[in-house]
């Protein structure tokens, strides 16, 4: 089916380059092209990350990163690089090929494990197309890594993106074999954005995961919670939404301290939804930590444990049962207590 525009949009129209369709629709996000869309819309005004971050409802640092695409792309232009005292804002026809970079904001820093100060990656300079390219003829395991990334995501990089592959090997001293297995991570859970990338390598650099062997183990450890979580969904029937923390917390704790299977998780919820007609975590963990603490870990000792205690629970309640001699109430009935005999 063949489709035209409707002749009531060409009254008003902005001219948006060919270059964002041709070069970056396929790789930009939503956002980047939320903000560049509205900064063409607007293109007789300076660019107003407060403005875009109110309108679009988003965070003002998100709205900054999607700022820094188009500059890095050469689509906007940075303030500090305008012809005073005019300021105008960037447009399609004043799109320049490089730019100068930033300045340096001030940045936080932590110990690298080659024993440097280096920056981290919340607030950091950033590094122009002629840095990687001169870093690149010096260093060749920068053109490598650049190589083994895009294989890795699928697809080409776009410079911003280089830009933050460099910053991460040569600036924050991450080894390539690291940077690749946080590009593998990243890809394996739907998050192959590099700025996705570029904050989990910053949580990871904090939690002092800073070499490729630290980084290994903890994708294991991150790939047995995420084992867990599915494991105890699918024993649920949680199917409609992602789990709560505290409900991440409890599969963590059944599945990896406890060391238990799906079958003996099933039975405790089964005997929660019995004891109280609903879902219940908090429920199923006294049973499942009760089990614990008594060495049970198969479903058949479960069971032996829960018919021992229901055999205990009728021996009780007959014990507390009083006992009635029904021939003995009907002769003082007609009799009268037997004390007055």
């Amino acid at each position: 089916m063949s489709i035209t525009v409707s002749a009531s949009l060409r009254g008003g129209v902005f001219a948006v380059p060919n270059q964002v369709v041709d070069q970056h629709l396929k790789f930009c996000s939503p956002l980047q092209l939320q903000v560049l869309l509205l900064a063409l819309r607007h293109s007789d005004q300076p660019v107003d990350p407060d403005q875009l971050a109110a309108f679009l409802r988003k965070d003002k640092g998100d709205i900054a990163d999607a700022i820094q695409y188009w500059v890095q792309a050469g689509l906007f232009l940075p303030e500090e690089s305008l012809p005073a005292p005019s300021r105008p804002a960037a447009s399609p026809d004043r799109a320049v090929q490089a730019q100068p970079a930033p300045p340096q904001p001030s940045v936080q820093q932590h110990q690298a494990p080659t024993g440097q100060k280096v920056t981290t990656l919340r607030q950091r300079p950033r590094l122009d197309t002629r840095e990687i390219n001169r870093l690149a003829e010096t260093d060749k395991t920068i053109p490598s890594l650049l190589q083994v990334a895009q294989e890795i995501l699928g697809r080409e990089l776009i410079p911003a993106e280089s830009e933050t592959l460099v910053y991460l090997y040569r600036y924050c001293c991450l080894s390539s074999e690291y940077i690749c297995l946080l590009l593998h991570y990243c890809a394996s859970i739907g998050k192959g954005n590099l700025r996705y990338v570029e904050k989990t390598a910053a949580g990871w650099m904090d939690k002092g995961i800073d070499t490729a062997e630290k980084a290994a183990a903890h994708i294991d450890h991150l790939a047995n919670q995420a084992k867990a979580h599915r494991l105890v969904q699918d024993v649920f029937g949680i199917h409609g939404r992602d789990l709560t923390t505290k409900e991440k917390a409890f599969a963590e704790k059944w599945v990896g301290e406890f060391a238990m299977g799906p079958e003996l998780i099933r039975l405790a919820y089964e005997r929660t939804v019995d004891a109280t007609g609903h879902l219940s975590f908090s429920y199923t963990n006294k049973i499942l930590s009760d089990w614990h603490r008594k060495g049970i870990r198969t479903p058949a000792q479960a069971l032996e444990e829960m018919e021992r205690g229901s055999a205990a629970r009728r021996e009780e309640a007959q014990e507390s049962t009083p006992s009635y001699d029904l021939d003995k109430i009907k002769w003082m009935m007609t009799n009268g207590p037997m004390g007055n005999q």
